[in-house]
């Protein structure tokens, strides 16, 4: 098994989605998701999750779903949903917040507001400082 290239396909996936029909998004890179962040590989599951918030912001409304909402929220408090703990989560959930509130709207805010507390009251003043320069 090469975890570098499973990474590396981690890494480009925002990129790849934003080229993509939304049905062809819907039905291959979404999947395609859930399988890297519960990767055997930490590294793995690490990138996927580091690149979620950009995966996010590439997607309409409609095709955000609660699942990625959850793996996004879940990124806060730095375990991701897969618990692997990393400190370097929260960070990139406070830096890709204005994007992903953005674009899931109003309606989804519920999903997001007990990450948006929970990043306020992060113990890492870098990630309070991200959040509050959006």
């Amino acid at each position: 098994e090469i975890w570098g290239v499973r990474k590396a396909c981690a890494e480009s996936m925002s990129d790849v989605a934003a080229a993509l029909p939304s049905a062809v998004r819907s039905s291959s890179i979404l999947p395609l998701f859930d399988k890297l962040a519960t990767d055997v590989s930490r590294w793995v599951r690490n990138a996927a999750f580091q690149h979620l918030g950009p995966l996010i912001a590439t997607l309409s409304p409609d095709e955000v779903t609660p699942k990625l909402l959850q793996y996004y929220a879940s990124m806060a408090t730095g375990k991701g949903q897969t618990g692997a703990g990393d400190n370097e989560m929260p960070s990139f959930c406070a830096y890709n917040f204005p994007a992903v509130v953005l674009t899931v709207g109003r309606e989804k805010w519920q999903h997001l507001k007990e990450a948006y507390m929970e990043l306020l009251n992060d113990i890492q003043w870098k990630v309070r400082r991200t959040l509050s320069y959006s």
